[in-house]
């Protein structure tokens, strides 16, 4: 669809033209870490590394990238991409892909299977790919918006119910669902409860659905079947395999507070940041930003259709997905509530335990778009039947009502700024003569979840050399529960206090002993300090102390530490 095309390029207008010298504003660590995980598969593809476990980064333990946010689908798509232009350009391409596809897909589906009318399954499709949650993903989060599968998903799951060959159709679906998987597992999950709560309402509201019964469950079974056994070792290496854990800590963060249900998204033409960020999580996590005008609109309609069971069930599990992602409490102005969701007890089942709460308002996005397609289809339809201009005041009204409610929701550029340069040691190879194979290179200061640069300069060198820290979900404590691990190793906190927190330190003989041995563990051939790090000039003297004089290279003071982690 051209139109979903040109949306697409209004959103990413600033960043496709300089995506080799800028990145996105209000995600950098996020899109720094999808950079990463593409040009990490496109190494483990021309060298034959491990795509679903490394320890390219936070060395020596490595990390379970499965268990992050790998995207390994579209690493090995783009992986051309990324070896000829580098895995910023990949990272653009695949966000503008997600959008446009995403719309397109759902498009296909109501177009082919749910409405008449183009124009409905035209703003079915706009609303699915561009909804204010969407455009807010995309400041970083390609993993959220990379929806496109998921519309031949619910096609593949709703239309057992009535196949001939519910067998072969549920392989059919099995093999959709491992492509959804190393897309995104978080949306595979998303989609399985919006299917099982959509199939559940429905049956309520359709005495003779039960008849259907055997089809899908043949066909659901085979379909799990087919990605069991394709998915056997992934998912045992996700859930069981090396730096596993149990649930994230993140997932207890509040939910969207209810303001947010009638806050329009900073990213649309009728938002204001300070007012739409004032009880958001972050910038990216708008995703219960609907806005006063699609609240009223849909509700309207819902009641206006309320015979129709599609709309009735459609609109009854957007609210159920909305309301539960108010979290437990509810927040009101940032003030708990005496008041609970579902969630409070959903939160403790295992798998949901790894769910945002804020990102179930997303699972409510297609609901709303069914329940406007289905109004906007009804309203061509009696548009086109009716004989005299007075009979097209009512289908009229309903298409007014819908383009009102839409229109302050048309998305706006994501705002982006200058990425800061790869060091030429690094972007010139100049690094290769001081790294062996397999060998490491410890940055100063370290890369953490908030200073990500260190794994972009690891990304423009295609992982060609291993480095402690890094921004990724691991196991903490004797729980192992997926948090942001921190480096604690002396060498590690000294350079993290010394560079990001501006201390003063005194480096003792223990010190000395403490950085040769982190930097044996780390398996390092060289320290590096690039130009233009904060408090360089302490740091330079902090590691100067450690480790003896450094030397200039390109535009680094380099230690060549090979005598020291080689030696006996």
């Amino acid at each position: 669809m051209l139109s979903y095309l040109f949306g697409t390029l209004v959103v990413l207008k600033h960043l496709w033209p300089r995506m080799r010298s800028h990145r996105l504003l209000y995600a950098v660590g996020d899109q720094t870490v999808f950079e990463w995980m593409y040009a990490h598969t496109a190494h483990a593809i021309v060298h034959g590394a491990n795509p679903f476990v490394t320890r390219a980064m936070n060395t020596p333990d490595g990390v379970n990238l499965l268990a992050n946010t790998s995207m390994l689908a579209f690493g090995v798509l783009l992986a051309p991409v990324t070896l000829l232009f580098g895995a910023p350009v990949t990272f653009a391409v695949a966000q503008g892909a997600c959008l446009g596809a995403t719309a397109s897909a759902w498009y296909w589906l109501w177009s082919r299977h749910l409405v008449s009318s183009r124009l409905a399954a035209w703003v079915g499709g706009a609303v699915c790919g561009f909804a204010p949650a969407m455009i807010a993903q995309a400041n970083g989060h390609t993993n959220m918006t990379a929806q496109f599968v998921l519309p031949f998903l619910v096609w593949g799951s709703l239309r057992l119910a009535r196949s001939a060959r519910p067998t072969r159709d549920g392989a059919l679906l099995g093999l959709g669902i491992v492509v959804q998987f190393f897309v995104g597992p978080e949306l595979l999950l998303d989609t399985a409860l919006a299917l099982g709560l959509f199939v559940a309402v429905y049956a309520l509201n359709e005495p003779g659905v039960g008849r259907q019964w055997r089809g899908l469950a043949t066909g659901l079974s085979v379909a799990a079947g087919v990605a069991f056994v394709l998915l056997a070792y992934p998912m045992y290496v996700q859930f069981f395999g090396h730096q596993s854990y149990r649930g994230i800590s993140i997932a207890a963060w509040p939910g969207n507070d209810l303001t947010k249900l009638v806050t329009p998204s900073a990213d649309t033409v009728a938002g204001d940041r300070t007012k739409a960020l004032r009880f958001a999580m972050n910038a990216v996590e708008q995703n219960a930003n609907f806005g006063w005008p699609l609240a009223i609109g849909v509700t309207t309609i819902a009641v206006a259709l309320w015979r129709n069971r599609l709309v009735r069930t459609a609109w009854i599990c957007a609210l159920a997905f909305v309301w539960c992602s108010l979290g437990s409490p509810v927040t009101i102005h940032r003030h708990e509530t005496s008041v609970s969701t579902p969630w409070r007890l959903l939160r403790e089942v295992p798998l949901l335990d790894s769910l945002l709460p804020g990102r179930l308002a997303m699972i409510a996005v297609p609901f709303i778009a069914l329940v406007l397609a289905v109004a906007v289809d009804a309203a061509v339809a009696q548009w086109r039947s009716s004989a005299t201009n007075r009979d097209r005041l009512g289908p009229g009204a309903m298409l007014l009502g819908v383009a009102l409610a839409l229109a302050p929701l048309a998305p706006t550029p994501l705002v982006v700024a200058q990425r800061p340069a790869v060091p030429t040691f690094i972007a010139d190879g100049t690094w290769k003569r001081y790294v062996g194979d397999g060998r490491g290179l410890v940055f100063v200061p370290p890369a953490t979840p908030e200073r990500t640069e260190p794994m972009a300069w690891q990304s423009a060198a295609l992982m060609g050399f291993s480095m402690p820290g890094g921004y990724f979900l691991g196991p903490v404590g004797p729980e192992r529960i997926g948090k942001w691990p921190f480096n604690d190793r002396p060498t590690a906190t000294l350079r993290f206090d010394v560079g990001y927190h501006d201390k003063s330190v005194d480096v003792t003989p223990e010190a000395r002993q403490a950085a040769a041995d982190d930097l044996r563990l780390w398996r390092a051939d060289a320290v590096v300090l690039p130009d233009g790090q904060q408090n360089h000039d302490k740091l330079l003297a902090v590691v100067t102390d450690l480790l003896g004089p450094g030397r200039r290279v390109d535009d680094v003071w380099l230690w060549d530490v090979r005598a020291l982690t080689t030696g006996p």
